[in-house]
């Protein structure tokens, strides 16, 4: 169990570490993001410096920096060309980067133009033309570029360096091996040698790298590389103009085709385009003829909406350079002319019944409408301009939200892709279905994929088209990144308007394919149509392993197994050979081959190659060693350890008040309060019933078949429950420390001194809690609380997907547990350094509120440790509900989740009990009674009863024991009454010229009379006056009580004088009496009689009175003292003189 919990909490560690790393890597916008990307840009900043002074920029260079962070190696080389006609290019790959460096040069971009930013999400298509920049040069950057983008990367740069340019590259080994350590990067990635040999395989000349150390920062490093003065491009012109003669043929025909739409001969259209297609050999007629509906060559089915689809068809097909383009191959018979009247419908931002979005219209269609991919994609295309949406549709986070709000209203979720003319969706006829609530900004997962002419009747159709008649535009940038063409391909433009063209450029091997902007946003061809396999990039890398090298400190440490001298047959050495260990290659012993397979984990994951060997990363929802299985219906009707520590927190509470009613004796609740701690503690059994009970039955989505859209709903319930029950344990810490403090007496609307102050009214507190949380969760969620609910759990899932939003929702946890915290300490500080604090409280019980509503206020001081107590049990908790509720297959997390549920019940029942006095009276007198005399409770503060009192009460037969409860007074309830009138008493003789019988007769009728006020009974009345008896006989026959009824006990400040080695020093402190404070008999040992014990308590308050008068006189001399010797010593000379 213990490697269990050893093994849990190292996860835990390594999903923080891996976010870490993650924004290391690339930082967002968030928390994380903001402190790693500071820590970064602070620790580079002198090493920025030096690689700035390496290069030798000047003033009328063009300088590109990759990965420029927070600009401050951009500010460096600016400083250098402001004055020239230089300028400094960078770009970013992370989006918040690029925003802060956009916000910190937003006066040098407008005014003087020296800097221009841009973002490149894939650095092997760089915006930039070729033979342009003096110096390239990045810092900490290299390490995150993937190993087979490595080389491409580089001869991107390559390319866009000037002949003779000089590539710079800066790194710190010192500082790396310290993230390595802490898991931040790994120390392949840093490793020099593997970039080194990526620039050689670019074609960099003179790579080399430098050892430099500076004064602040200590050991650096510096790779320097050049661009050779006689690198040119070679092309082939015949090539080239050979496929720009194809390429205006195409268009001209295209062209006179689209101007004249309207009156095409479709029959004859189609009769030409089977004919081209017949002879193209990737297209066969069977396939024109299921697109087309073209039966025979002399008769076409016409279909007015297959003609978009005619025309990206007619794009892929090739033109030999004989064709001449005439009339006849122009299928129309007249032309028409365009009207330049504005259409009124364009004034309009989008048609009614569309949701606006950003910059394009979206309307929903009901399955019902188009059962099939076919009938969707027809019913989109029936309106002008509109098309079906496909994944690259969603680039804006607001239209996404806007389109999941329409979706949940309409009880949609899946939705057809437009399969955009694909490879996929003309000769397999199979198109993708998505979940819109799934889809982000960032990642479009395919939910299942389905034939085109297969129905359906819950899968939907979200139709798209550009806002007030503008025309559609092809977002290049958005396809080649949603559907991964950017691995394969390098595009030149990022965007294109209709009818204009870009180039997609094979990385491996470098052949180069036209695409063209539809009239409907769309691209044809569509990329997939392009052969470029990734094979051919085993190509670039040369294998040099046992190759030697100059010295065995160049191999790679954790690749080598060992290292052995090479000699030729003459005994001259040649070299070292690396010696590698399996699975590293190459000469070095740096590089490791991929053992992934395409089919390895299927469709639900992905392979990662470690070492030689391999792993697969299961998407969302499945699980397994080949992510084979779904999660949802694998615990479909299952009961789960996170349901059954729901059922523990929900009936907890339940279970407890059972057994509180048969310790009462059919006592079915306590008396009714409704101060401020019962309100708290109220009110968070209430929200952990409600949240134990969504958490037993709505955890997994699966045993009710909850859908995603319910699911989320009670992913923010469960959470509030638990985030309320947090508040509330801290709210009632505060209100300890409140009464402490003597602010109020633990009663709504009344603080100490009867006003009714805002911060003891019980609205503004309920309502801040209430907000405090509610808005925390709303802020927190904004951007990504759909990502934490899944299919298999309703309490979310915690991976490195989603850390970026559980981290503030942790941080907002750790917030109420540091203030809980701080509020604790604060409150036993008051309790053991402020005892006049205390004082001032006892003597507000003993002199107004008496000993009964005392408890009130007595009950709070037991609860300032308490409530951090519980706070930290239901943080831990609510922690191991979210961990057990998502690995549910992990036996060790369940059980800790259901015994920390447990625990957590149990000490809810102990800290009520605690604080409640009716509840503590019970178990304190059940003690007395059941538990051995030397074992029990020797006096019970609820009740006043000690224990003798209690076994002597149960030792009588039941009869007689009822009998004589009700007429029964506890002893120290008359002490207490005789302290009462004793106080009383006192203030007579002091206050009032009054004889001693005098002032008995006034505080017996004083007592009568609020009994009288108070509708006392009979019995009441009798029980007072036998008190009183006893009162009497309390009272000496001498007359020495007058005197010491006049000493008049207050709390004083008095100042004395001490000698001190540098002469008088002067102490403050108070005087306090405590004989004005109720001190109960209880029974000892010594077993003394009640007589015994009267005369002893009496002797101990009169020692205590005279100990009060001495010090106070003896204060009152040394004060005086004090004074005349401070005026002597200011005035004393004048005097004499």
């Amino acid at each position: 169990m213990a490697n269990r919990l050893a093994k849990l909490f190292t996860n835990s560690f390594k999903l923080a570490t891996s976010d870490l790393a993650n924004q290391y890597a690339l930082p967002v916008k968030s928390m994380t993001g903001h402190a790693v990307s500071k820590y970064g840009a602070a620790k580079t900043r002198r090493l920025n410096e030096k690689v700035v002074e390496k290069m030798d920029v000047g003033k009328n260079d063009l300088i590109f920096e990759i990965g420029f962070g927070r600009g401050d190696a951009l500010q460096m080389c600016f400083e250098r060309v402001k004055e020239g006609r230089g300028i400094v290019f960078g770009v970013e790959r992370s989006g918040y980067m690029d925003e802060r460096a956009r916000k910190r040069f937003i006066l040098e971009i407008a005014e003087t133009d020296k800097i221009r930013i841009d973002s490149a999400t894939d650095l092997r298509n760089l915006p930039y033309p070729t033979d342009l920049f003096n110096h390239v040069f990045h810092v900490d950057v290299f390490y995150f570029f993937r190993q087979d983008h490595l080389i491409d990367i580089n001869r991107e740069l390559l390319r866009v360096l000037k002949p003779g340019g000089s590539l710079t590259v800066g790194m710190q080994f010192s500082r790396l091996k310290q993230l390595t350590e802490h898991g931040i990067v790994e120390e392949s990635q840093w490793n020099p040698m593997r970039y080194l040999t990526a620039l050689e395989a670019a074609q960099f000349s003179d790579v080399q790298i430098n050892y430099h150390k500076d004064s602040q920062m200590g050991e650096y490093q510096i790779i320097s590389a050049r661009k050779s003065a006689n690198a040119l491009e070679e092309e082939d012109p015949e090539e080239l103009l050979r496929q720009l003669a194809m390429d205006i043929k195409r268009e001209r025909l295209a062209v006179a085709m689209m101007n004249n739409k309207k009156d095409i001969n479709l029959q004859r259209f189609y009769r030409s385009l089977y004919f081209r297609a017949v002879t193209h050999k990737h297209i066969s007629s069977l396939s024109v003829k299921y697109h087309f509906g073209v039966t025979t060559p002399k008769r076409a089915a016409v279909n007015p909406l297959r003609f978009s689809e005619a025309y990206q068809m007619l794009r892929i097909l090739p033109l030999p350079l004989s064709t001449v383009i005439s009339s006849s191959d122009v299928p129309y018979t007249s032309t028409t002319s365009s009207s330049s009247t504005t259409d009124p419908s364009c004034s309009v931002q989008c048609p009614d019944g569309y949701l606006i979005g950003t910059s394009s219209c979206y309307i929903l269609y009901a399955s019902s409408k188009a059962p099939t991919y076919q009938s969707s994609l027809a019913l989109c295309m029936a309106t002008d301009r509109q098309t079906l949406a496909s994944l690259d549709s969603f680039r804006d986070r607001n239209d996404i939200q806007s389109l999941q709000s329409g979706a949940a209203q309409q009880s949609s979720n899946w939705f057809f892709a437009n399969g955009i003319g694909s490879r996929r969706e003309r000769f397999d006829k199979t198109v993708d279905v998505y979940s819109i609530f799934d889809q982000t900004i960032v990642a479009a997962p395919v939910a299942t994929t389905v034939t085109v002419s297969e129905t359906f009747s819950n899968v939907s159709t979200l139709c798209v088209m550009p806002q007030y008649c503008a025309k559609p535009v092809c977002n290049v940038d958005s396809l080649m990144l949603t559907f991964d063409y950017s691995l394969y391909f390098k595009y030149s433009a990022k965007s294109l308007q209709p009818k204009e063209t870009a180039t997609l450029t094979c990385i491996y091997t470098q052949k180069q394919y036209t695409i063209t902007c539809g009239a409907l946003g769309n691209v044809y061809p569509e990329p997939s149509f392009f052969d470029c396999q990734r094979e051919n990039a085993a190509l670039i890398m040369k294998d040099t392993t046992n190759e030697t090298v100059s010295s065995c400190a160049k191999c790679y440490k954790r690749g080598t197994g060992s290292c052995e001298q090479v000699t030729d047959g003459n005994g001259t050495e040649l070299g070292v050979r690396c010696i590698c260990k399996r699975p590293f290659t190459m000469a070095r012993c740096w590089y490791t081959p991929d053992t992934c397979t395409d089919n390895y984990c299927g469709a639900n994951g992905t392979c990662y190659s470690e070492m030689g060997g391999r792993r697969c990363e299961c998407d969302s929802g499945y699980s397994g060693s080949y992510c084979e299985t779904e999660m949802r219906t694998q615990y479909s009707g299952r009961w789960e350890y996170s349901m059954c520590t729901g059922l523990i927190i929900a009936l907890g509470g339940f279970l407890v008040r059972m057994i509180k009613a048969a310790v009462y004796l059919h006592r079915l609740d306590m008396s009714p309060n409704d101060d401020p701690q019962c309100t708290h503690q109220a009110t968070r059994s209430y929200c952990m019933f409600v949240g134990g009970i969504l958490v037993a039955f709505f955890s997994n989505p699966a045993f009710l078949d909850i859908n995603q859209a319910a699911c989320r709903f009670h992913f923010i319930f469960i959470h509030f429950c638990f985030l309320m029950g947090m508040m509330h344990w801290l709210l009632e810490g505060w209100n300890v420390n409140q009464v402490l403090r003597c602010v109020h007496l633990n009663e709504w609307e009344r603080d100490w001194d009867g006003n009714k102050a805002w911060g003891v009214r019980i609205a503004p507190r309920m309502l801040f809690s209430f907000l405090a949380v509610a808005t925390g969760l709303l802020i927190t969620f904004q951007a990504g609380w759909n990502q934490l609910a899944a299919t298999w759990t309703c309490v979310g899932v915690i991976n490195q997907s989603t850390a970026s939003v559980w981290i503030p929702i942790f941080v907002m946890v750790a917030i109420i547990c540091i203030y809980a915290g701080a509020i604790c300490e604060s409150s036993i500080l008051i309790k053991f350094r402020r005892p006049l604090l205390a004082y001032r409280m006892d003597m507000r019980i003993e002199r107004e509120i008496g000993h009964v509503e005392g408890r009130r206020i007595e009950k709070v001081r037991r609860n300032e440790v308490l409530c951090l107590i519980g706070l930290f049990l239901l943080v831990f908790v609510w922690f191991m509900v979210i961990l057990s509720s998502d690995n549910k297959d992990d036996g060790i997390v369940g059980w800790m989740t259901i015994i920390s549920a447990f625990i957590y019940s149990l000490y809810s029942f102990y800290q009520e009990s605690e604080t409640c006095p009716e509840d503590r009276a019970i178990w304190i007198s059940l003690l007395q009674r059941v538990l051995p005399l030397r074992f029990a409770p020797s006096y019970n503060p609820e009740t006043m009863w000690t224990v003798d009192e209690v076994k002597q009460m149960y030792s009588m037969p039941e009869t007689e024991r009822k009998h004589a409860y009700q007429h029964y007074i506890p002893r120290n309830n008359v002490l207490h009454l005789h302290h009462r009138w004793d106080l009383r008493f006192n203030e007579l003789l002091t206050e009032n010229e009054l004889t001693i019988n005098d002032a008995l007769v006034r505080v017996f009728c004083e007592e009568m009379n609020r009994l009288k006020e108070r509708n006392g009974t009979v019995s009441q009345k009798y029980y007072i006056m036998d008190a009183y008896k006893d009162f009497l006989r309390s009272i000496p026959d001498y007359d020495p009580r007058t005197e010491e009824g006049r000493v008049k006990t207050r709390l004083e400040l008095v100042t004395l004088a001490a000698e001190a080695p540098i002469g008088v020093k002067l102490a403050k402190f108070f005087i306090v009496p405590g004989f004005d404070v109720f001190r109960p008999e209880i029974p000892d040992e010594g077993g003394m009689n009640r007589n015994a014990n009267q005369h002893m308590r009496l002797l101990q308050e009169r020692i205590q009175m005279k100990h009060y008068k001495i010090m106070r006189e003896e204060a009152h001399a040394q004060a005086v003292f004090i004074n005349s010797n401070i005026l002597f010593h200011y005035f004393g000379n004048e005097v004499v003189r």
